[in-house]
């Protein structure tokens, strides 16, 4: 928060502190030392007779009664001030009216107004809009203004004939009120600025900490740099990213951290014309992709870095074709599917005819049979293309597994050891039907490719939780496996190792995972076959 303090006291309100602080009890203090050195000095002048000035020259058994009973109140305030009791408010105005009191009694000891003490009262004034604030300065001034004038009326009863000119009595009055407005417009301009620097400091720490927030958020990662390449701020994606553990204290240079992306910085900083460089992290081993703005008129105050995982990027770009080339396979799918329509039924009814040889039966078979797997090809596609948003809903998936395996052995064909389910319990939020659908796909595919097909090493449905506690549901075969050159195809459309099939099972498979916030992932197995994993949103509790 940002204050404002003059003479070391923080400037309120015009009618005084609302709230004390240390800050008000060392204005006190400070100024209570001035009272002491000021009373020290009198009562020197007063046991020495010093010739120098005429300092108690009219009265001097007061001068140094004053001088030594002010001398008493300061050590008296002293110890008050630093026990802090009284109250701020009691003490301060108490102080002030033993001031005017002692001041005027020092005046009037050392020959009037004449003597130039009457400077100490303007020092009061300004003392008091400091401390008290500016009203306080004004009902001060007014108040010394008063003793002033009983102090010049006192001494005319003294000494009728030693009548003083009173104009240097008029103006000390109007110095001390001229002190006191000024103090006075001083304190509610302070007192302005310090209410307009305390909202704008609450605005900036709360933009500061919706700034970190948000970036500490962001799946990109950031850090900006100052001029010397210091680390000032950076958020978790980054330190991630770079494979580094967050630190306490003062960040060191971005060198000593990671030297590759420092050797970019330095490079940018050479030739700007560049804003996007690719660099290999040591420390994490991730490909990363930096982009660098300048801080600032030029890149000397300060940098701004953007660090991102090309591999994500990539995958993100893919993701974008593939989604294009969906919606416009749908669209060629719907206009394919009526001609095709036509050249199956014309098949038909050719194979209805008795005069066709059997080379042209061969022939009409090929029609009816790549027709069929054309017309597969195109429902999965318009079945992508309509997809309806999921409704997911937390369920056990124990029991609803065990449930489709006995569907899907029963619509195979299968035996009770073919397909197995094993794990534990475990619970998920997911849409029942495109599950089904998703483990229909999955299956089918094991079935296909495990030795021997129906017929040796079964199918396993295993479930369980991650290491972060994400359940979820493999499919495991004993099959041959998927090459390791095709493993990062085998998710894209169309692309199958079967002569018959489409390509669009695993396709329509890890969308539909997508839309249940799940992620379908290929991994091979130690010995032979392979397991596709479904892994699920944050598990609830399982109850068993």
């Amino acid at each position: 928060m940002i204050t404002t303090t003059l003479f070391g006291s923080k400037i309120l309100g015009d009618s005084g502190p609302t709230a004390i602080s240390v800050d008000y009890w060392r204005s006190l203090y400070y100024f209570n030392l001035y009272r002491l050195v000021l009373a020290v000095f009198f009562v020197t002048v007063a046991i020495s007779g010093a010739k120098f000035t005429t300092y108690g020259y009219s009265a001097p058994d007061l001068f140094l009664a004053t001088s030594l009973g002010y001398a008493l109140f300061g050590l008296t305030s002293l110890v008050t001030i630093t026990k802090g009791w009284p109250s701020f408010r009691l003490q301060a105005q108490t102080q002030l009216f033993v001031d005017i009191f002692s001041i005027t009694l020092f005046i009037h000891s050392s020959g009037g107004i004449e003597s130039g003490l009457g400077l100490l009262l303007i020092v009061l004034v300004a003392a008091t809009g400091v401390v008290l604030g500016g009203r306080m300065a004004i009902f001060c001034a007014a108040v010394a203004t008063v003793a002033v004038l009983a102090e010049y009326a006192f001494s005319l009863t003294l000494h009728p004939g030693g009548l003083r000119q009173p104009t240097q009595i008029g103006l000390l009055g109007i110095g001390l009120f001229v002190t006191a407005f000024l103090f006075y417009s001083l304190v509610k301009r302070i007192r302005h600025i310090e209410e307009l620097a305390e909202s704008r400091g609450f605005d900036l720490a709360n933009l500061e900490q919706v700034n970190r927030m948000v970036i500490e958020r962001m799946h990109t990662g950031v850090l900006a740099t100052d001029g010397h390449d210091r680390i000032r701020v950076i958020n978790e994606t980054a330190l991630n990213l770079l494979g580094l553990k967050t630190t306490v204290g003062t960040w060191p240079k971005l060198e000593h951290m990671a030297p590759e992306l420092s050797e970019r910085l330095h490079q940018w900083k050479e030739d700007n014309a560049i804003n996007e460089w690719s660099l290999h992290i040591t420390h994490s081993g991730k490909e990363l992709v930096a982009r660098f703005i300048p801080l600032g008129k030029d890149n000397k105050t300060g940098s701004l870095i953007y660090l991102d995982d090309q591999s994500l990027l990539v995958q993100q770009n893919q993701q974008l074709k593939l989604a294009a080339l969906g919606r416009l396979s749908a669209s060629m799918a719907h206009e394919i599917r009526n001609p095709l329509g036509a050249i199956s039924h014309a098949g038909q009814l050719l194979a209805e005819s008795d005069q066709l040889k059997q080379e042209d039966r061969r022939l009409i078979d090929i029609i009816q049979t790549q027709s069929r797997r054309i017309d597969q090809m195109i429902e999965g596609v318009m079945q992508l293309g309509r997809r309806n948003s999921a409704h997911r809903q937390p369920i056990q998936l124990g029991p609803w597994i065990d449930e489709f395996i006995a569907y899907f052995r029963q619509g195979r064909g299968l035996s009770t050891a073919k397909i197995i389910h094993t794990g534990e319990a475990i619970t998920a939020s997911v849409d029942l039907d495109q599950l089904h659908q998703i483990l229909y796909n999955l299956c089918d595919n094991a079935i296909r490719h495990s030795p021997g097909h129906e017929t040796q090493a079964p199918v396993e449905l295993r479930t369980g939780t991650d290491e972060n506690a994400r359940p979820y549901l493999d499919v495991i075969d004993k099959g041959e496996g998927v090459p390791n050159e095709i493993q990062d195809q085998i998710f894209e459309p169309f692309f199958t190792s079967r002569s018959r099939g489409t390509g669009l099972g695993l396709y329509i498979a890890r969308e539909l995972c997508d839309a249940n916030h799940a992620q379908l992932h290929y991994y091979a197995t130690i010995d032979q076959g392979s397991r596709f994993r479904i892994s699920f949103g944050q598990s609830v509790s399982v109850t068993e």
